[in-house]
């Protein structure tokens, strides 16, 4: 099963290279994963969206999707898994990298989950906000497999992880504000 897997990585990543590498979206997709380093754009939005009373349940909920994306990804999923970056097993030659090389583990991909995390949360909210979201999302976790820094099964387990974290994050925040306001109504009440 992992010969499977890791020739059909190999096969959609030299694809991509063989196919859609350009200057163009060289430069494209270098500012494109950018959205998803460190979560900072994500946890900058989350932060703007509390700032504000009308927006402020789509920034709690993009945050604590955020939050648990991040420490399961990077700090619990990539220490269990270990996996070598793609550049390392399939000897890339370095000089093309066009981004820093990571020296973290490979699995999942922690920029995918953590935006997908992110742009679902804000799209379970509000379509507004979320279909930016979303779309800057996709384009992250794109980057990855064209900077060579992913294997799409990488992606797509980020993709996976992410989804099931914002979901989850929608339901539990809204569920705990719910709760806060009808304790604040009980006490007007009193």
């Amino acid at each position: 099963m992992f010969d499977f897997i890791i020739n059909l990585d190999r096969t959609i990543l030299y694809w991509i290279q063989d196919t859609l590498q350009c200057t163009f979206c060289d430069k494209f997709f270098v500012i494109a994963t950018y959205f998803g380093e460190k979560g900072i754009f994500w946890l900058l939005s989350a932060i703007l969206l509390i700032v504000f009373p009308k927006t402020r349940k789509i920034g709690i909920t993009a945050l604590a999707a955020i939050a648990v994306s991040f420490i399961l990804s990077q700090l619990v999923i990539k220490n269990i898994v270990g996996r070598v970056r793609p550049f390392e097993y399939f000897n890339w030659d370095l000089a093309l990298m066009l981004v820093d090389i990571p020296h973290d583990s490979s699995f999942p991909s922690s920029h995918t989950s953590v935006s997908v995390a992110a742009g679902l949360a804000i799209l379970l909210c509000d379509k507004k906000f979320g279909i930016p979201a979303v779309i800057i999302a996709v384009l992250v976790a794109f980057s990855r497999l064209y900077l060579f820094v992913h294997y799409p099964s990488d992606v797509f387990a980020g993709i996976i992880l992410g989804t099931i974290v914002a979901v989850s994050a929608y339901f539990v925040v809204g569920k705990i504000l719910k709760n806060i306001e009808n304790k604040k109504a009980i006490k007007q009440t009193e």
